[in-house]
Formats: C-alpha cells, sequence, structure tokens
C-alpha cells in the first residue's frame, strides 16, 4: 500500500511540475507576443531612405530602411506603333529593383535583386506615359516632379512559400507603395518622397 501510495504522489509531483512548466511556458510566450505587439503598433522611427540613381529620397521606417537593397538599371521606354515597339523618343525609364537582406539571405536565388520580390521604383523624363491607353494600369500612381515623375511597381509573384517571409515582404511593399498612393492629403505623400539635393 505504502509503494502504490507512493507511486500516485510521484506521478502527482511529476504531473503538477509538468503543467506548471507548460504553464509558465504558455505565459511567457503571450508576454513575449504583447511585448512584440505594443512595439508594432507603436510609430516606428522615420528615416530618408535616398536613391541617388534616381535622384530622389524615400521615407521609411528605419526597419525597413536598414533591410533594404536594391540593384539600379536603364531600360528603354517602347510604344507599339505600326504593329511593331520602337523606342519613345526623349523618354528615359531608370529603375531601382528592391529586394531585403533577408529575403536574400533566405533564397539568394529565387528572392534576389533581379526578380525584385519588394518591387521596382521608376523613374522616367519627357512626355509622361502613366494614364495612356497604351499602359497598363498596375504602373500604378504617379508623382509629378519639376522634369520627371516617379512610380512603384509591386512584384507580381512571391519568391518563397514561407509565411513568416511573405507577411514581412507585404509589409516592405506597403511602406514603398505607400509613399505614392493617390489619396486626398497630397501634402503628406510630398513629404514622403522628394528630390535629393545637388
Amino acid at each position: 500500500m505504502k509503494k502504490y501510495t507512493l507511486s500516485v504522489l510521484v506521478v502527482l509531483v511529476v504531473i503538477l511540475a509538468l503543467g506548471g512548466w507548460l504553464w509558465y511556458g504558455k505565459y511567457k510566450l503571450q508576454q513575449a507576443q504583447i511585448k512584440q505587439e505594443s512595439t508594432s503598433t507603436q510609430p516606428q522611427e522615420q528615416v530618408w531612405y535616398p536613391i541617388p540613381e534616381l535622384g530622389i529620397e524615400v521615407q521609411l521606417s528605419k526597419d525597413i530602411a536598414d533591410d533594404l537593397v536594391y540593384k539600379y538599371e536603364e531600360t528603354p521606354v517602347t510604344e507599339f506603333i505600326n504593329g511593331k515597339y520602337v523606342p519613345m523618343k526623349d523618354v528615359i525609364r531608370k529603375s531601382a529593383l528592391f529586394s531585403t537582406k533577408t529575403l536574400i539571405a533566405l533564397d539568394s536565388q529565387n528572392c534576389s535583386l533581379d526578380y525584385s520580390p519588394a518591387g521596382i521604383m521608376s523613374r522616367e523624363e519627357g512626355r509622361q506615359i502613366i494614364g495612356d491607353s497604351n499602359v497598363t494600369l498596375w504602373q500604378g500612381k504617379a508623382i509629378q516632379f519639376d522634369s520627371f515623375y516617379m512610380y512603384y511597381q509591386g512584384s507580381q509573384a512571391a519568391c518563397t512559400e514561407n509565411q513568416k517571409i511573405l507577411d514581412y515582404t507585404s509589409k516592405v511593399m506597403v511602406s514603398l507603395s505607400s509613399v505614392f498612393q493617390n489619396d486626398s492629403n497630397f501634402d503628406s505623400r510630398e513629404l514622403r518622397v522628394r528630390e535629393l539635393k545637388k
């Protein structure tokens, strides 16, 4: 009988210890989630992210700006005339293809700058073609400067199936595209993208 009582007592102590350990682990996890949520809802420090090749800088949260990387390229702008694509006269496209250090570390091939998983920011000079019937609407809203205009195109496909990284990539794209949002408060939009001083 004493052995049975002792066995039951040992089992109860083990169950209580295991239950306490699980409760404490769950409590710590909840506290970490609460801390993370309160941190993510707090306003992030904003910094200006320069893109000298495009002659602009954009205002982003510091955590995104610190992780963001881009590749510069120039491509011809063409229009369809008489059954073929021909270069448009006096229209130049300069682009920054974006990714993040986090994405590249995760998958250096599929999340590389060549695939621009965080989108593309473009500068065009000359005749504004955004809104012309020949240009598809997915190119987004343009911001006009004195001698050029800028627009942002989001990525068309995810470079990874990792949900956490997909959520982060979405956050980066929302941040980049918000600079170009066409809302009623144009003054706040102007403050988030500006021409670099020469």
